[in-house]
């Protein structure tokens, strides 16, 4: 087990040696899909069937999304990874503010709302670290920026209502705290790969981010 002094984030490493191991696969070149299930933990596969379990109320909540006045677009990302959920909250702007959305994750490893916030502009007074999500100029969406914390005035008044309208469909799930999100996780095999150093939210919610985060 991995040992913090800090209790909060020991909370978090502690739900992650729970469903996966600080050991790589073996190095074989027949490591067949049923082999490597094999290899993952019983209580990661249950996660995995209480999400799919989960589908008929997550669509609720989506069509519950699509009906707010301020909500600009929504798109279903459904199963970003085989335990999480993923839906991108696209914001009204006001007084020609730039496009901005929240990206909400629920995931069935440890019952946790994950956010991720993305805009066109990294605002500067954001002292958390963040993403360049840049795309190339010949690509049709505008540059873009995610991070674990809001970057704007819009992602701070809109996050708390995402978050209350989650817990109004799962009541049994809690908001990850985003102070631990860029923690660095050190050796952890997961069902697709072997990570040797990994954000923290990663784990939880989906790997790769800030990767087809679009505004």
């Amino acid at each position: 087990m991995r040992q913090i002094v800090n209790k909060d984030l020991q909370k978090y490493l502690s739900i992650v040696d729970e469903y996966y191991s600080s050991e790589a696969f073996p190095n074989d070149p027949n490591l067949d899909r049923e082999k490597v299930l094999s290899l993952l933990s019983d209580k990661l596969k249950v996660a995995w069937h209480a999400a799919d379990l989960t589908a008929e109320v997550w669509g609720h909540l989506v069509l519950s999304f699509r009906n707010k006045a301020w909500v600009r677009f929504v798109r279903n990302w459904d199963k970003a990874t085989p335990h999480t959920y993923k839906l991108i909250v696209g914001i009204e702007p006001d007084n020609g503010d730039p496009p901005c959305s929240i990206v909400v994750f629920l995931s069935f490893i440890g019952r946790q709302i994950g956010m991720l916030y993305v805009d066109t502009l990294a605002a500067g007074s954001n002292n958390r670290p963040f993403y360049d999500h840049s795309r190339n100029s010949g690509n049709s969406f505008p540059i873009s920026f995610a991070s674990y914390s809001p970057l704007n005035k819009l992602h701070k008044k809109y996050s708390a209502e995402i978050l209350e309208e989650v817990i109004k469909f799962f009541p049994d799930f809690t908001l990850f705290e985003s102070q631990f999100a860029d923690y660095k996780v050190k050796g952890v095999q997961t069902e697709e790969d072997y990570f040797v150093d990994i954000d923290l939210f990663m784990i939880f919610f989906e790997r790769g981010l800030p990767a087809g985060v679009p505004t």
